[in-house]
C-alpha cells in the first residue's frame, strides 16, 4: 500500500531535519579546523625537546586541519544530498498528484 500524504510529509520533514543535523556537524568540524589555525607554534617552543618535535607537531596540526576540513565538506555534501532527495521526492509526488488530478 502506498504511503499517505501525512506519511510523506513526515518523511520529508525527517530528511530535512537530518540534513540540518549534518550541517551542525559540519559547523563543529569547521570550527575545530579553524581553531587549529591559531595553534601554530614556533620551533623555539620545542627547543627543550630538540628540533624534530616541532616538525612532528606541525605535521600533526596540518594533517588534523586537513581531515577536519574534509570532514566538514563531506558533512555539508551529505546535508545537500538529503535536501536534494527530499526536494526531488516532493517534486515527484506533486507531479504525480497533478497527473492523477488530470485523469480523474
Amino acid at each position: 500500500m502506498a504511503p499517505g500524504p501525512d506519511e510523506i510529509t513526515v518523511a520529508l520533514k525527517e530528511l530535512r531535519a537530518e540534513a540540518d543535523r549534518w550541517v551542525r556537524a559540519a559547523d563543529v568540524l569547521r570550527s575545530a579546523a579553524t581553531a587549529l589555525v591559531g595553534r601554530a607554534l614556533p620551533p623555539a617552543a620545542f627547543s627543550f625537546t630538540g628540533a624534530g618535535v616541532a616538525g612532528i607537531y606541525e605535521d600533526l596540526r596540518t594533517k588534523t586541519f586537513a581531515r577536519l576540513s574534509a570532514g566538514a565538506a563531506n558533512a555539508d555534501a551529505i546535508a545537500t544530498a538529503l535536501r536534494m532527495s527530499a526536494d526531488a521526492y516532493e517534486s515527484d509526488e506533486a507531479s504525480g498528484a497533478h497527473r492523477m488530478n488530470r485523469i480523474y
